[in-house]
């Protein structure tokens, strides 16, 4: 059941914000702006290079063992070597190439930082591996499982091992740490993956076919979150950078959400394609987007109103100069993840080579708006490029599938305009009363579901369909 794939994905990405949340606000405070921008520039580097190694196999697996889950322990078979050596492979070249990457960022400390930042390389590739093989089998519970003890891991390790006295670098080794903990799940869920009875021989050349544009097209697609990054640290001080990071952090919650989301929805859409039921792929699609609008609409205009508020209260005061950005980041990178899932419904479709071109095509747009603004108008700068081509990227995708979404847009669109304005202007009102920020964002969610409910937006089915996601299966 979709729905219930998707709300269960929702509570392990819920758990995984609060623990990002949690990781954020202890290194803020414990590392400063300045050492805290450095660990979140570590981390955007190192997340590219992850891409090459969990998108790529991991997502044929999703694709090809959510078509045919009754084949997976073949499939395992084929790939599981593929992805180990890949992995080795992909933390060497780091290794030898952080020098040029200080070098090019004039920071002589990234070499030894990436170095040891890598080894999550190799371990995240494979803990991803054996959580995408869950995925494929469509057991979304133990997937979201996985996805709950990572989060919960890499919260505790962090935050343990820089209050244990060992600063940037204890964060970083509590990063892969929690990657170990993760994989060790991850083998231990698959013990007992059953035989299936006919056995089938693996195309290869077709997983290569779809692997490598994959990893392209992933690689490509990140790169939206790290560039406005870079830029800054190119042309600003480590302060800034520091104060970006902070409100980078917070503004990729939608992202996150996107993440989970479109896990559940490739294998999902492949199978009800490879069946020929395109009434339920329409079904899935429209049923799905609804949720990413409903809680993206809620962050944006919470967080609009109340950026310096919220970012005051996660990083503390010291970083308050960044809850401006906070809001137009937010708003970009929130239209960047009705991007991304629209790109996963075409993936799912085989329009693999289509996605590729659209993100080809706006990482130019990207870098150039970058390179144009950020000199000019500092952390706004990068924060407006990111804004404007996750604008492009969400009128381009959606033309696409407009056939699959029009039944969704038609009667929801007037609608959702009204319960944003609605929770907008008690969010602005909110704004005139001494209440503290977690108090406001109580009142303001809850007023956001109630406007929802009584415009008929969500429903007794959808309250029953969160019920039965959070029952132990």
């Amino acid at each position: 059941m979709i729905s219930r794939g998707v709300i269960l994905t929702v509570v392990s990405q819920v758990v995984m914000l609060i623990s990002g949340f949690g990781i954020n606000l202890a290194l803020a405070r414990l590392l400063g702006p300045e050492d805290y921008g450095t660990f979140g520039l570590v981390i955007s580097i190192l997340i590219i290079v992850e891409m090459f190694v969990f998108t790529g196999i991991p997502e044929a697996i999703r694709k090809f063992g959510g078509e045919t889950p009754e084949l997976m322990r073949s499939i395992k078979k084929k790939t599981l070597p593929w992805q180990v050596v890949y992995c080795l492979a992909m933390y060497i070249v780091l290794f030898f190439f952080t020098p040029i990457i200080s070098s090019v960022l004039s920071d002589d400390r990234l070499t030894t930082l990436l170095r040891i930042a890598g080894l999550n390389v190799f371990f995240f590739g494979l803990h991803k591996y054996f959580d995408a093989i869950q995925c494929g089998l469509h057991n979304f519970f133990k997937y979201s499982l996985l996805g709950i003890i990572y989060s919960i891991s890499r919260l505790v390790a962090i935050v343990g091992i820089v209050l244990a006295g060992f600063s940037l670098i204890g964060a970083l080794i509590g990063n892969f740490s929690a990657s170990v903990i993760g994989l060790l799940f991850g083998i231990i869920f698959l013990k007992y993956l059953k035989q299936q009875k006919n056995k089938k021989e693996i195309n290869t050349k077709k997983y290569v076919n779809f692997i490598i544009p994959n990893i392209i097209y992933f690689v490509g697609l990140n790169l939206f979150f790290s560039i406005d990054l870079w830029f800054v640290k190119y042309f600003l001080s480590d302060l800034n950078v520091g104060y970006y990071v902070s409100a980078a952090a917070l503004s990729k919650l939608p992202y996150f959400l996107s993440m989970g989301l479109s896990a559940v929805l490739l294998p999902s859409i492949s199978h009800s394609i490879a069946t020929s039921d395109f009434v339920r792929t329409r079904e899935i699609i429209s049923d799905s987007l609804r949720y990413v609008l409903i809680f993206l609409i809620l962050i944006v205009v919470v967080v609009f109103f109340n950026g310096r508020q919220i970012i005051e209260f996660v990083m503390g005061a010291e970083y308050s100069e960044a809850g401006p950005v906070l809001g137009v980041l937010m708003a970009g990178l929130s239209l960047a993840t009705i991007m991304i899932v629209n790109q996963t419904i075409l993936i799912s479709k085989n329009l693999m080579k289509l996605c590729f071109y659209q993100v080809l095509f706006l990482l130019i747009i990207d870098i150039i708006l970058n390179a144009y603004l950020v000199p000019r108008y500092q952390m706004f700068g990068a924060a407006f490029s990111t804004s404007i081509v996750g604008l492009l990227g969400m009128i381009i995708t959606s033309a696409y599938i407009f056939e699959d979404i029009k039944e969704l847009l038609v009667p929801y669109t007037g609608k959702l305009v009204l319960a944003i304005i609605i929770t907008g202007l008690f969010s602005f009102g909110f704004n005139f009363f001494a209440l503290h920020i977690i108090f406001k964002l109580i009142f303001l969610s809850s007023i956001y579901f109630i406007v929802l409910y009584a415009l008929k937006i969500i429903n007794t089915v959808d309250i029953e369909r969160l019920k039965m996601a959070v029952q132990i299966s």
